[in-house]
Protein backbone atom coordinates (compact mmCIF):
# COMPACT_ATOMS: atom_id res chain seq x y z
CA UNK A 1 0.00 0.00 0.00
CA UNK A 2 2.90 1.97 -0.28
CA UNK A 3 2.20 4.67 -3.04
CA UNK A 4 -1.39 2.75 -3.86
CA UNK A 5 -3.70 5.52 -3.07
CA UNK A 6 -3.56 9.74 -3.94
CA UNK A 7 -4.31 11.60 -0.43
CA UNK A 8 -6.94 12.61 -2.22
CA UNK A 9 -8.61 10.38 -2.78
CA UNK A 10 -11.89 9.40 -0.62
CA UNK A 11 -10.59 6.36 1.58
CA UNK A 12 -11.40 4.73 4.90
CA UNK A 13 -10.48 2.06 7.36
CA UNK A 14 -13.63 -0.44 5.71
CA UNK A 15 -11.90 -0.26 2.57
CA UNK A 16 -8.48 -0.75 4.01
CA UNK A 17 -9.28 -3.79 6.05
CA UNK A 18 -11.47 -5.42 2.98
CA UNK A 19 -8.21 -4.64 0.90
CA UNK A 20 -5.32 -5.75 3.26
CA UNK A 21 -7.62 -9.04 4.09
CA UNK A 22 -7.61 -9.52 0.10
CA UNK A 23 -4.17 -9.26 -0.41
CA UNK A 24 -2.86 -11.32 2.29
CA UNK A 25 -4.96 -14.32 1.16
CA UNK A 26 -3.27 -13.88 -2.05
CA UNK A 27 0.40 -13.87 0.02
CA UNK A 28 -0.80 -16.42 2.07
CA UNK A 29 -1.50 -18.46 -1.38
CA UNK A 30 2.14 -18.53 -2.03
CA UNK A 31 4.03 -17.81 0.96
CA UNK A 32 3.55 -18.78 4.79
CA UNK A 33 4.59 -15.25 6.76
CA UNK A 34 3.56 -11.65 5.95
CA UNK A 35 4.81 -8.89 7.58
CA UNK A 36 2.51 -5.70 8.00
CA UNK A 37 4.36 -2.64 8.97
CA UNK A 38 3.42 0.97 9.68
CA UNK A 39 -0.09 2.13 10.47
CA UNK A 40 -1.89 3.92 13.11
CA UNK A 41 -3.49 1.65 15.22
CA UNK A 42 -7.26 1.92 13.86
CA UNK A 43 -6.13 0.78 10.85
CA UNK A 44 -3.79 -2.34 12.24
CA UNK A 45 -6.81 -3.30 14.81
CA UNK A 46 -9.42 -3.25 11.66
CA UNK A 47 -6.59 -5.86 10.37
CA UNK A 48 -5.98 -7.80 13.16
CA UNK A 49 -9.36 -7.61 14.86
CA UNK A 50 -11.79 -6.54 12.08
CA UNK A 51 -13.85 -3.13 12.64
CA UNK A 52 -17.83 -3.03 12.75
CA UNK A 53 -19.76 -2.65 9.57
CA UNK A 54 -21.29 0.83 10.11
CA UNK A 55 -22.66 2.13 7.47
CA UNK A 56 -21.86 6.18 6.29
CA UNK A 57 -23.88 8.50 3.68
CA UNK A 58 -21.36 11.32 2.56
CA UNK A 59 -24.36 13.23 1.70
CA UNK A 60 -25.84 13.27 5.04
CA UNK A 61 -22.43 14.06 6.29
CA UNK A 62 -22.11 16.77 4.53
CA UNK A 63 -25.52 18.14 5.00
CA UNK A 64 -23.94 17.64 8.77
CA UNK A 65 -20.85 19.36 8.47
CA UNK A 66 -22.57 22.16 6.48
CA UNK A 67 -25.29 22.28 9.94
CA UNK A 68 -22.56 22.50 12.12
CA UNK A 69 -20.86 25.85 10.42
CA UNK A 70 -24.81 27.53 10.31
CA UNK A 71 -26.39 26.15 13.52
CA UNK A 72 -23.00 25.40 15.77
CA UNK A 73 -22.36 22.11 17.49
CA UNK A 74 -24.56 22.49 20.34
CA UNK A 75 -27.67 21.86 18.15
CA UNK A 76 -25.63 18.66 16.50
CA UNK A 77 -25.29 17.32 19.94
CA UNK A 78 -28.82 18.14 21.12
CA UNK A 79 -30.10 16.29 17.98
CA UNK A 80 -27.18 13.29 19.43
CA UNK A 81 -28.47 12.98 22.48
CA UNK A 82 -32.20 12.28 21.61
CA UNK A 83 -31.34 9.70 18.82
CA UNK A 84 -28.40 7.93 20.67
CA UNK A 85 -28.63 9.05 24.44
CA UNK A 86 -26.09 5.85 25.36
CA UNK A 87 -24.16 6.94 23.04
CA UNK A 88 -24.26 10.60 23.41
CA UNK A 89 -23.12 9.89 27.37
CA UNK A 90 -20.13 7.89 26.83
CA UNK A 91 -18.44 9.75 23.14
CA UNK A 92 -16.60 13.43 23.29
CA UNK A 93 -19.12 15.41 22.51
CA UNK A 94 -16.68 17.88 22.12
CA UNK A 95 -15.37 16.65 19.23
CA UNK A 96 -17.43 17.69 16.11
CA UNK A 97 -16.35 15.00 14.16
CA UNK A 98 -17.38 12.05 16.23
CA UNK A 99 -21.05 13.74 16.79
CA UNK A 100 -21.62 14.25 13.06
CA UNK A 101 -20.49 10.77 12.50
CA UNK A 102 -22.48 9.17 14.94
CA UNK A 103 -25.42 11.59 13.77
CA UNK A 104 -24.73 10.41 10.22
CA UNK A 105 -25.09 6.18 11.44
CA UNK A 106 -28.74 7.31 13.21
CA UNK A 107 -29.63 9.57 9.94
CA UNK A 108 -28.81 6.75 7.48
CA UNK A 109 -29.87 3.70 9.57
CA UNK A 110 -33.15 5.01 12.08
CA UNK A 111 -30.67 2.64 14.17
CA UNK A 112 -28.27 4.25 17.24
CA UNK A 113 -25.08 4.26 16.60
CA UNK A 114 -24.34 2.29 19.96
CA UNK A 115 -26.38 -0.95 17.94
CA UNK A 116 -23.59 -1.56 15.21
CA UNK A 117 -20.90 -1.23 17.60
CA UNK A 118 -20.48 -4.10 18.70
CA UNK A 119 -16.95 -4.70 19.30
CA UNK A 120 -16.69 -8.51 17.97
CA UNK A 121 -13.60 -9.61 16.78
CA UNK A 122 -13.40 -11.13 13.50
CA UNK A 123 -11.78 -14.43 12.85
CA UNK A 124 -8.99 -14.65 10.91
CA UNK A 125 -7.54 -17.53 8.45
CA UNK A 126 -3.97 -16.58 9.64
CA UNK A 127 -1.72 -16.66 12.98
CA UNK A 128 -1.20 -12.71 14.47
CA UNK A 129 2.12 -12.22 15.89
CA UNK A 130 2.24 -8.34 17.07
CA UNK A 131 5.69 -6.37 17.63
CA UNK A 132 5.52 -3.32 18.98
Amino acid sequence: FIDSHSITDNYNVGQYELEVIELLNTIHSQNNLAILVGGSGLYVNAVCDGIDDIPSDSDIRSELNQRLETEGLEVLQHQLQILDPVHFEKCNIKNPQRVIRALEVCLVSGKTYTSFRTNTKKKRNFEIIRIG
